[in-house]
């Protein structure tokens, strides 16, 4: 019983070690992590999600280099 309780638990907090390291690093600018979307429950719909997030972070910080870089040129 000990060690299926032991498995079940490492089972469902790995995932999300996995999923609070990689958003710590989207919190300080490494929108280059992603988590592993290899789970077909919320825990999934949470790793989709994380990903989805550092899309769309990575494209607007590429948005807004790209303004800064073109408002710059033109001053």
């Amino acid at each position: 019983t000990l060690l299926i309780t032991q498995f079940v638990a490492h089972s469902l907090t790995a995932p999300l070690d996995d999923m609070n390291a990689v958003a710590r690093s989207i919190s300080h600018g490494d929108y280059t992590r992603r988590v592993r979307e290899n789970r077909r429950d919320e825990l999934g719909d949470l790793a989709r999600t994380i990903n989805v997030m550092a899309d769309e972070l990575e494209a607007q910080d590429h948005q807004r280099k790209e303004l800064v870089a073109n408002v710059s040129h033109e001053l």
